[in-house]
């Protein structure tokens, strides 16, 4: 594991270079909820090297990857679960505004002012 992130509702999401967590299939990126691990999605092609969540809850994901959850997604992707309920990502239409955010505003989630 490279990276770690706790989502608003708790859940842990993991980033890194697996195949597997916990024994459950995922492609470099899962979800812990407190009771097991789960896939994010159909995951990254490639290494997830930095996580961070947003001030609205979005999770963003940095790393080597060229494709999230099946869509094209160089190196940045941005996940919304009120998208579509399936954890589905939706890559930023700005990647790199999105990327310079992540870096600007990467305190602890409890420091955030919303």
């Amino acid at each position: 594991m490279l990276a770690l992130t706790t989502l608003p509702n708790g859940d842990l999401v993991a980033g890194g270079g697996f195949t597997t967590d916990g024994g459950v299939s995922a492609s470099n990126i899962a979800r812990w909820n407190g009771t097991s691990w789960s896939p994010l999605g159909a995951g990254m092609n490639d290494d997830v090297m930095a996580l961070a969540v947003l001030a609205n809850g979005d999770l963003v994901a940095g790393g080597a990857f060229s494709s999230a959850g099946g869509a094209p997604a160089h190196f940045v992707a941005r996940w919304n679960d009120r998208s579509n309920g399936q954890n589905a990502p939706t890559v930023s239409v700005r990647p790199f505004e999105a990327a310079i955010r992540v870096i600007w505003d990467a305190r602890p989630i409890s420091t955030r002012s919303t």
